[in-house]
């Protein structure tokens, strides 16, 4: 029951996000935003080690 509760309480978040700001949502964004610090970071240094491919990207 508890799971149900944390799923329906992301779920709540999510559609307030888009309801407060009035932009479409973007199921990228969190990629994007994850893109944006790895390019900042290894300016400095810091380098991150790829990430496996997936499926898709193998085939």
């Amino acid at each position: 029951m508890q799971v149900i509760g944390g799923v329906m309480r992301k779920l709540v978040h999510l559609a307030f996000g888009v309801f407060k700001s009035q932009k479409p949502f973007d199921p990228n964004y969190a990629i994007a935003l994850l893109d944006l610090s790895r390019q900042y970071l290894q300016n400095f240094g810091i380098v991150f080690v790829q990430r496996t491919p997936t499926y898709d990207q193998l085939i």
